[in-house]
């Protein structure tokens, strides 16, 4: 029950670095602050799949974002 509740939000976002603010890279189940207005979302999302690119525009994350419930958390 509580998969089917958060399997209606999720996101994916583009951030410039393979890693965050503590120096950790970006990986799969681990949360994140979420605060998009323009979405009226504004939670802890669980990182779901993670895919790392580096061309010449520079260094990216592309980050798949998911209501931790759909991977068992509450």
């Amino acid at each position: 029950r509580l998969r089917r509740a958060g399997g209606a939000v999720s996101a994916t976002v583009i951030v410039a670095s393979w890693r965050d603010d503590e120096g950790k890279l970006w990986e799969p189940g681990r949360l994140v602050a979420v605060d998009f207005p323009s979405e009226r979302l504004e939670q802890d999302l669980s990182i779901s799949s993670v895919t790392f690119r580096q061309d010449h525009n520079g260094t990216i994350a592309e980050l798949t974002l998911v209501d931790p419930r759909t991977q068992g958390g509450k």
